[in-house]
């Protein structure tokens, strides 16, 4: 099972392949993989009892656009858990729709319209290296939750 640290080692990758220059909103998830499969070859994981933690970006998109909410609302989609085939179901949604479909959701606006489905290639590519039944979406603290976890383990952060 991941460690704390190994774990966040995971979020960075996820964070890192959506950032590297070479990426392009349009390609597909399988040449993202590549990448990814590298980094999982090297971060192996037990698949039992394994679930992904998603924060922010495409992750809370998918969770609002399959609440069917109104407007983004973070209270509903922090702590959501989503299955495997309904973040597959969304991310199809998505890919059937327009820019201006996408752009007139309320989850996702103008400014992600595109971006959102690079988004979907990074998870999806994630999601082949690292497959699990569900994922749970995190709107908030947790880059600081995780920080504390991995000072308390240095000793640097006693408890509360």
């Amino acid at each position: 099972m991941a460690t704390g640290r190994e774990t966040a080692s995971v979020f960075c990758a996820a964070a890192l392949v959506g950032l590297c220059p070479w990426f392009s909103q349009y390609r597909r998830a399988d040449e993202v993989a590549v990448f990814v499969e590298k980094f999982a070859a090297a971060h192996p994981h037990d698949p039992v009892g394994f679930h992904m933690l998603g924060t922010s970006g495409t992750v809370t998109t998918i969770a609002g656009v399959f609440l069917q909410l109104r407007r983004y609302d973070r209270r509903r989609v922090d702590g959501c858990w989503l299955s495997d085939q309904e973040i597959s179901s969304v991310v199809a949604e998505l890919m059937a729709m327009s820019f201006d479909e996408r752009a007139a959701n309320p989850c996702i606006g103008a400014e992600r319209a595109d971006l959102v489905l690079a988004g979907c290639a990074i998870l999806d590519a994630i999601r082949r290296s690292y497959p699990c039944p569900r994922l749970r979406v995190a709107d908030r603290g947790l880059r600081e939750g995780m920080l504390v976890e991995m000072m308390r383990e240095d000793g640097v952060w006693g408890e509360a």
